[in-house]
């Protein structure tokens, strides 16, 4: 979410330039405007995260989203089939990384979580390896 904002901000900046020439400083003053808000999105997304959490028992992953709507998902270890974390470019810069989490008997991923810092991403990974050792798939 945080790169995708940051990548519309630069495009339209770039566009603002490109019609400052053309229509004067009515551009500069829409793209401080577009910054702003580019910046206030970047904000709410990290936020999010705030209310986004991940435990990892004994027995299963549980995942906890939401304040006023609360969604959980439990997962045992023994219904996990592959863990895969990934990095796209803006997320390598800003130190951030996606972890998700696949299950047996689902098409799907279960578990997607976007923009987790570096340093929390390597210990959730290091906990599930822990906890899933030995099972085929789970990287």
């Amino acid at each position: 979410m945080i790169a995708k904002v940051v990548i519309g901000a630069l495009a339209l900046s770039v566009l603002i330039v490109l019609g400052k020439e053309i229509l004067g400083n009515l551009f500069l003053l829409a793209g401080a405007g577009v910054w702003g808000i580019a910046i206030l999105l970047a904000l709410l997304a990290r936020g999010v995260h705030l209310f986004k959490t991940i435990e990892i028992g004994e027995n299963n992953v549980k995942l906890l989203i939401g304040v006023m709507n609360r969604q959980s998902t439990i997962i045992p270890y023994n219904r996990v089939t592959h863990v895969r974390t990934t990095h796209t470019l803006f997320q390598r810069v800003l130190g951030l990384g996606t972890l998700e989490i696949d299950t047996a008997g689902s098409d799907m991923v279960e578990v997607r979580l976007a923009d987790i810092p570096n340093k929390y991403l390597e210990q959730i990974l290091k906990n599930l390896e822990e906890k899933t050792r030995g099972r085929a798939g789970v990287t």
